[in-house]
């Protein structure tokens, strides 16, 4: 898609954040409006179900699972 657009992954990307703070409200349509770029209802479908079903890549920070562990260790019950 990045290719499509014209842009590097990273630009996207702070141009995505960059409406979402203005606005929440119809990012991607902003985005092609801000790239001069046509759309359709269903390019703007395809996005929004990719943005909600991606696959999140999340890791912990390098001391987070030795904490847990030595808290088990002590039988403590960590809570958020």
């Amino acid at each position: 898609m990045t290719k499509k657009l014209g842009k590097e992954k990273e630009q996207i990307y702070q141009l995505l954040i960059a409406l979402f703070r203005k606005s929440p409200k119809n990012v991607f349509n902003r985005l092609f409006e801000e790239l001069n770029l046509d759309y359709t209802n269903d390019t703007i479908k395809d996005l929004v179900c990719a943005y909600r079903n991606h696959p999140p890549e999340i890791a912990f920070f390098d001391d987070v699972l030795p904490c847990l562990d030595m808290m088990k260790k002590k039988k403590s019950k960590p809570g958020l």
